[in-house]
């Protein structure tokens, strides 16, 4: 049997769009875990951060900083959920044009 390190090296070899199609479909082959939060405890985390804010507990980031990492012509491949694709094909599929210039 091949080892996992060996499957690794073999797969960071392949071209990035491969890399990036692979990564969706593992993603997406992994179930939910029983870490989700339902709806409620959703938007209990909300009200929790957002008094936070108010009460100056932790300060907000500006736009530029939320952004910052964003901006270094990485693509970033957001989490997948198992019952489909998340609409972000687009925006992957143009930063990928990007950088395989």
């Amino acid at each position: 049997m091949v080892a996992i390190e060996e499957i690794e090296q073999k797969l960071l070899a392949l071209p990035l769009k491969q890399r990036v199609f692979l990564a969706e479909s593992l993603l997406a082959s992994v179930p939910l875990t029983g870490n989700e939060m339902t709806e409620e405890e959703e938007l209990a985390e909300v009200d929790r951060r957002e008094r936070e804010i108010e009460t100056g507990q932790v300060q907000a980031l500006t736009d530029m900083e939320f952004w910052q990492p964003a901006s270094n012509n990485a693509c970033r491949v957001p989490p997948v959920r198992p019952s489909g694709r998340n609409g972000s094909d687009s925006a992957l599929q143009s930063c990928l044009s990007k950088t395989s210039r």
